[in-house]
């Protein structure tokens, strides 16, 4: 004990906290915290014996069975050498019953009753176990289930569920927890050929002392003689999400060894007089968990009516196999049976009305099942009898006289007399301009591509400058929409005007030679913050020079001209970004003095 000697006992997991200790030498008395029973029977009508699958079957069908559980030694403590028993047999009944509503969803009951319980009133390290004895009632279970995909024998169904237990069981025992707990679940089950199986994930959400719980259960079976025989195992696991220590004082610490409870279970069922199940499982704990049982056994008698086998239908077109004269080949219902169900073909196209587009209209045969049968000879989707262009495939028109024909731009022309067969335009006798957009100003670039239609401009990959002039004279301003491009002379500053902009800066002049109204123009260069500003301060100006040199070579007045850098310090864009500074690196022509007198 401690100091000196640790006592260190396991049981088999969370026993839950015990009532606080004193710290007097003599024995204490630790009372029971929790339901301990751990095998939980599946609703009637389930698969297995314990593990809950997604089958719901049937509309407004009750069932109901009755489970008997017999568990060995689920909760002893080991002290050294000393193995003590605190309930060494629990012997359980359990009433459950469901019902399936809409061959979708099914609610359930379950109600465990101790029939029989006994223990050795055990005392560990100075702490006195109270074992139960005689009957009692266990917390009453409330299922709802609901089937999400897939069908009965289906290989692949998906479905979510849960439970609700409620404490009907005496809370000092271990029948009952005393509180509400939940259990929502996620289901898969599937049946391929004789083959089952079933896995449940979930969780066990507990408001008291004792930990909710990470839980599972998975089961795999094979049927024999058309599934009146079932055999297979089942495998049951909860892990909960704490820590529990049943006894921790100065004197003793009690705490789990094993969290992990685990239960093997091979099982069998069979179904006799069609309408009822009898099983029976056996099999061991594989840990320590708390109410893991060293064996435990079950066995169940169950009332499960199951739906009647509808007849084969294998085509799928609601006529039983049994009434098909072509079982595998969709049809229809013929009064005549060498006929009912065979595919009708009413326009004799020799194509069936199932695979006809067009079933009363004969047409021939085509890969695209939207248009296998009807009558459309160039593939527009029209049919011939209301295309005007029969053997070009064409577009819908209200135009009886333009239906079917080929109109891609949807302005009216056909594409044989449009010019611009892509772009919706307006007619004119010119054969080169019909059926092309207007160009009002007449600069080669369309008005709805043009952002100044009614003026003259350049072509500019900018949509807002496209088709505008590249230079434009307001109040303040001669205003350019292309950059001035420079080349290097012989140092980084030596500045020269680049021939490429020979044709922007000629525009500038013969706006300047336009206006004379305009006295004085400040050409102004402008940089970005790259660099020293000191250095950024020196191009600019060299630039604003360049340009009013090229300005003056080409007959403007110098005393109109006057050239001045500004560095970095008038940025129009922030220069955090490549396209800004590109933005910032420019020339303006601000307009200084002017006469508007007449």
């Amino acid at each position: 004990m401690r100091p000196g000697r640790l006592a260190f006992a396991t049981v088999a997991l969370a026993t839950a906290l015990l009532s606080a200790f004193s710290s007097a030498a003599h024995a204490q008395s630790v009372p029971t915290t929790g339901a301990l029973e751990r095998f939980e029977p599946s609703v009637p009508g389930d698969t297995f014996l314990g593990v809950p699958s997604v089958s719901v079957s049937g509309e407004y069908v009750p069932r109901a069975s009755v489970f008997a559980t017999y568990a060995y030694r689920p909760l002893s403590i080991q002290d050294g050498d000393t193995r003590s028993v605190v309930v060494s047999d629990q012997v359980y009944l359990h009433v459950a019953g469901s019902f399936s509503l809409w061959n979708r969803i099914q609610l359930s009951l379950n109600l465990p009753i101790a029939l029989a319980q006994g223990g050795d009133n055990p005392t560990v390290a100075g702490v006195n176990f109270s074992s139960p004895s005689g009957a009692e009632l266990g917390d009453l279970r409330i299922g709802a289930r609901l089937r999400i995909w897939g069908e009965q024998n289906d290989p692949f169904q998906l479905g979510i569920g849960g439970y609700v237990t409620t404490p009907t069981g005496a809370a000092d025992s271990y029948s009952g927890d005393g509180l509400v707990r939940g259990s929502p679940h996620l289901l898969v089950s599937g049946q391929i050929g004789s083959f089952l199986y079933s896995t449940s994930l979930g969780s066990t959400i507990r408001p008291g002392s004792r930990p909710s719980s990470f839980d599972a259960r998975a089961g795999v079976g094979m049927t024999f003689l058309d599934s009146v025989i079932q055999v297979g195992p089942e495998l049951s696991i909860s892990v909960p999400f704490s820590e529990q220590v049943v006894v921790d004082n100065s004197d003793v610490q009690i705490a789990i060894k094993s969290p992990l409870s685990a239960e093997l279970l091979l099982g069998a069922k069979l179904r006799f007089l069609k309408v009822f199940v009898i099983g029976a499982g056996a099999g061991p704990g594989l840990t320590q968990g708390y109410g893991t049982p060293q064996f435990f056994a079950v066995s169940t008698l169950g009332y499960d009516p199951q739906p009647d086998k509808k007849p084969a239908d294998t085509d799928g077109d609601s006529i039983v196999d049994p009434e098909d004269a072509c079982p595998a080949v969709p049809g229809v219902k013929h009064p005549q049976p060498n006929k009912n169900g065979c595919p009708a073909d009413n326009d004799n196209d020799g194509i069936v009305n199932p695979q006809d587009a067009c079933p009363d209209l004969p047409g021939p045969t085509n890969a695209d099942p939207k248009k296998n049968g009807c009558p459309d000879s160039d593939g527009d989707g029209i049919f011939d009898m209301e295309d005007a262009c029969p053997k070009l495939a064409g577009l819908p028109n209200a135009d009886p006289k333009k239906n079917g024909c080929p109109d891609s731009d949807g302005d009216g022309i056909f594409d044989m007399e449009d010019a611009c067969p892509k772009l919706a335009g307006i007619a004119d006798p010119d054969p080169k301009k019909h059926g092309c957009p207007p160009d009002s100003d007449g600069d080669t670039i369309y008005d709805s591509e043009d952002a100044c239609p009614k003026e003259k401009g350049v072509p500019d990959p900018d949509p807002k400058k496209n088709g505008c002039p590249a230079v434009q004279v307001t109040q303040r301003e001669i205003v350019i929409l292309r950059q001035v491009k420079f080349k290097f002379g012989r140092s980084s500053l030596d500045q020269t005007v680049d021939p490429v902009s020979d044709d922007l800066l000629a525009e500038v002049r013969d706006a300047i030679v336009a206006h004379p109204e305009i006295k004085l123009i400040e050409v102004q260069g402008h940089a970005d913050s790259v660099g020293p500003e000191d250095y950024n301060l020196t191009l600019s100006e060299n630039r604003a020079n360049a340009v009013r040199d090229w300005l003056i070579k080409r007959g403007i007045a110098a005393d109109k001209l006057t050239a001045k850098g500004y560095g970095s310090k008038v940025p129009r864009e922030p220069n955090t970004t490549e396209s800004g500074r590109q933005e910032n690196r420019r020339v303006q022509f601000v307009i200084i003095k002017r006469d508007d007198k007449p």
